[in-house]
């Protein structure tokens, strides 16, 4: 059927329909374009209405075709189900759900819209109707919807729950971004035992294109991971014991103002800590991010890096060649005052800042 007999003819006012064409971005579908059974489209109206679809169940599986990267699909399913019924095809074989993601087929997480937030999450259930965006991490594969794979009770749903101990250097935290306008962005790091210093679909996940309408980006930026789906990335993990982390994250808002970014540390292990660093000011803004729990960052029409990092960092920039410095403090400790001297190679201006 066309978008006009299946949605656009009962809107009350304006109707748009938009589809993704991949890294160019999206395209603009008339009334009489064709609704591709199983394929995800943007619906934009001017005012609400509601609309009636008639129509046989289709009992057949259906398989829906993944370009590399992003693809927003349409749940072909006439009940809601769990997200792990959905198997993957590649290769002249089908695998479920978990069993892609840990072969590296398809990116953890089957995402939806919340349109009052403008931010992304993860699904739990898949609904009729809805769209929702899967990555495919290779070209050529498929996700097959066929219903009684969907009647099957998925694992975080039993009542056997993994036995698997819980240790200190496993944690996560999420950073979220409130903008000028009220929207909400959130995103996650951590260490995990299990995780690879590069991209890992168990843990890591790429972020979905912006809306047709565009808004605000807070994301992790690894461009070279070099995938499909692009340079960033909701989830970020990084292998146990790998010292000093970092995380480049960048904030960007569809409308100039201040932002304000906020997360909780109470399950970090004992004595953990990191702080909040400017690249583009070299500075340091939060010393320590287990005592500070948020940052009031201006944001104009570029978007703006930061680094959470370990403490010991002291600049994210390199040494300048031909610039040692002494640095001294004589009496050290002292009370009420001290004298601190410094010496330069050559004239040139200086700047002591004391934390």
């Amino acid at each position: 059927d066309t978008f006009d007999q299946v949605i656009q003819g009962q809107a009350t006012g304006y109707a748009y329909a938009f589809e993704y064409l991949g890294p160019s971005g999206y395209g603009i579908l008339g009334g009489g374009d064709p609704a591709i059974y199983g394929q995800g489209y943007w619906l934009a109206t001017d005012t609400g209405f509601n609309w009636t679809m008639a129509g046989d169940r289709f009992l057949d599986p259906v398989a829906i075709p993944l370009n590399e990267g992003w693809n927003m699909i349409g749940n072909p399913l006439w009940f809601p189900a769990p997200f792990e019924g959905i198997h993957v095809m590649y290769g002249g074989m089908t695998y479920p759900w978990q069993d892609a993601i840990n072969m590296g087929i398809v990116s953890m997480g089957v995402l939806s819209y919340d349109n009052f937030t403008g931010d992304y999450f993860n699904a739990v259930d898949l609904r009729p109707w809805n769209g929702y965006w899967v990555n495919s991490l290779v070209t050529g594969a498929m996700l097959w919807f066929d219903w009684p794979n969907f009647q099957v009770l998925p694992a975080r749903l039993s009542a056997q729950k993994s036995g698997m101990p819980i240790a200190d250097f496993l944690w996560e935290t999420e950073l979220t971004m409130v903008d000028a306008n009220k929207n909400r962005k959130s995103i996650v790091f951590g260490v995990h035992p299990e995780s690879t210093p590069g991209f890992d679909p168990r843990f890591d996940m790429p972020q979905p294109p912006s809306s047709p309408n565009g808004g605000s980006r807070l994301a992790f930026a690894r461009p070279e991971w070099d995938l499909a789906a692009g340079d960033y990335f909701t989830r970020d993990f990084r292998p146990e014991g790998k010292d000093p982390l970092e995380w480049n994250v960048l904030v960007s808002t569809s409308t100039p103002g201040k932002v304000v970014l906020s997360w909780n540390s109470l399950n970090w292990p004992e004595g953990m800590d990191y702080q909040v660093y400017l690249p583009q000011d070299n500075r340091v803004v939060v010393m320590s991010m287990r005592s500070q729990r948020n940052l009031h960052l201006e944001v104009g029409t570029e978007p703006v890096p930061i680094v959470i990092r370990t403490p010991d960092m002291v600049t994210g920039v390199e040494d300048m060649p031909g610039m040692n410095y002494e640095v001294g403090v004589h009496p050290n400790p002292f009370n009420p005052m001290t004298t601190i001297h410094f010496d330069l190679p050559r004239p040139a201006n200086a700047e002591i800042r004391i934390y």
